[in-house]
């Protein structure tokens, strides 16, 4: 039944436009079986006269053999074809275009399966195998030629007959998109790695597999898919530190070590990690033995803005004694924050007596707003900035009570006064660069966070809301 409808198919193919009968709905008007027509018997034919030489026969009719039928014979090189397939045994699917393209073949016998196909126009000879070769494929088969011979096989057998090409041969593969083997040896990207990138690009049935020793993947594929995975091969496969840049940075205050971790930790919304496997692919190396940081990254814009952070934080460090010893019950806390624009950092100096009570003495600023018009307008913001900061760290709260608020002016709600306000020491950095920074609140968040941990550094207690005069801060507090 198959190679009959497959005859019909190539014959409809042939027939011109106007001589397809359709249906009122355009679907194709359905084949209606018909009876045989009664045929009188042929009168019989007189035997020649003695003597008379017979006449010459052909040996097929002799036989009574019938002619080749129109759909058992291979297309021409300029012919083409329409199929139509619904839910077809793939047997017969095969044996169709198999005829079609003029090939022998055999069957391993667990191939089984439909097959759906539709094509709205004619299919030419030369894109016919490509797309047996894909209705194989979706149907976890495929074609290994073995002399004149296509052996139909499950793929996961196939791919371990795959041949690899060489020379003149691979033009060829392309035209069959056979199942092949490709060495591929690496420089630069171990191969077990380059095989976990490779994976998600193969196609159903091909595999690749790492040999550490000689750093070699074995890829098998589809000819025409080995062609891609070479490319994406030779795109990782590059010399990392071609595009590696290095810096040193010399440090004035603090241990290089603890100083790469708070670097990290700011850092990290921006996608910096520590082992360098973040979006920022930046790695910071502590010296401690040089006071340095070595600072490694694919982007060399990222020196400016480490080099930038490090200025402000050496600044802010030189300029508040930082390192100089305190007496007891005295101690001091750094905090940088990029807002507004401008990095602001501060340090805090702080007196905490045994009864818990908070003094803030001394705040030192470094700002770098990258542009200074007017220094004087600068520091005052700087400073107004950290009072706001420090009120709210120190005394801002609201309660309600019975749905109205408890404080209702200063007499109720408490800032920083003038006879608590710290001595504030302002120094600005400016760095260049394509933006200007904001001053009016720079300074207001990181204020708070210095004060929490200059707390810290005194009584050992971490603050983790606010206000701080919530909290007990006496020595013999837990």
């Amino acid at each position: 039944m198959g190679r009959t409808l497959f005859a019909l198919m190539i014959a409809a193919a042939w027939m011109p436009a106007t001589a397809r009968a359709q249906s009122p709905n355009g679907q194709p008007p359905p084949v209606v079986a018909q009876a045989p027509a009664t045929v009188p018997p042929a009168p019989p034919v007189p035997a020649p006269p003695p003597g008379t030489p017979a006449p010459d026969v052909a040996p097929d009719a002799a036989a009574g053999e019938p002619p080749e039928p129109e759909g058992e014979r291979p297309l021409a090189e300029d012919e083409a074809m329409v199929l139509n397939f619904e839910r077809a045994d793939i047997r017969e699917v095969i044996h169709s275009l198999a005829t079609a393209l003029g090939i022998s073949y055999t069957i391993d016998p667990r191939i089984e399966g439909q097959v759906t196909i539709r094509t709205t126009g004619r299919i030419a000879r030369d894109d016919l195998f490509p797309l047996f070769n894909q209705i194989l494929r979706n149907n976890g088969i495929a074609a290994v030629k073995v002399g004149d011979v296509y052996q139909i096989l499950p793929v996961s057998e196939a791919k371990t007959r795959a041949i690899i090409p060489a020379g003149p041969t691979r033009l060829g593969l392309k035209q069959t998109d056979s199942f092949v083997i490709e060495i591929v040896a690496l420089k630069h990207v171990s191969a077990d790695e380059m095989s976990n990138i490779l994976q998600p690009f193969l196609t159903p049935g091909g595999d690749v597999l790492s040999y550490p020793r000689a750093n070699t993947l074995v890829i098998t594929d589809i000819n025409s898919n080995i062609a891609r995975l070479r490319e994406l091969t030779q795109t990782f496969d590059t010399d990392a530190f071609s595009s590696l840049h290095a810096r040193v940075f010399k440090m004035k205050h603090g241990d290089p070590e603890e100083l790469a971790n708070e670097l990290l930790g700011l850092l990290a919304p921006y996608g910096i990690t520590a082992t360098g496997d973040g979006e920022g692919g930046m790695y910071l190396i502590p010296l401690t033995r040089l006071n340095a940081i070595v600072v490694v990254s694919y982007d060399k814009s990222l020196f400016e803005e480490i080099e930038h952070w490090l200025k402000v934080l050496d600044t802010v460090a030189e300029k508040s004694d930082w390192g100089k010893p305190l007496p007891k019950g005295k101690g001091r806390g750094i905090a940088i924050c990029d807002n507004m624009g401008s990095l602001c950092a501060h340090v805090a100096e702080i007196t905490v007596s045994s009864k818990g009570e908070l003094k803030v003495d001394r705040v030192t600023v470094a700002v770098d707003p990258h542009y200074v018009v007017n220094p004087l307008t600068i520091a005052e913001q700087m400073e107004g900035g950290t009072i706001f900061g420090l009120s709210a760290a120190l005394y801002g709260k609201i309660t309600v009570k019975n749905g109205v608020p408890e404080q209702g002016n200063f007499d109720t709600y408490r800032m920083v006064r003038l006879a608590e306000a710290p001595k504030i020491d302002v120094h600005i950095v400016p760095s260049g660069g394509p933006a200007w920074g904001g001053v009016g609140e720079a300074s207001t968040p990181p204020i708070m966070a210095a004060v929490a941990n200059a707390i810290f550094a005194v009584t050992g207690k971490r603050i983790r809301s606010l206000p701080i005069m919530d909290h007990d801060l006496s020595s013999g507090s837990a």
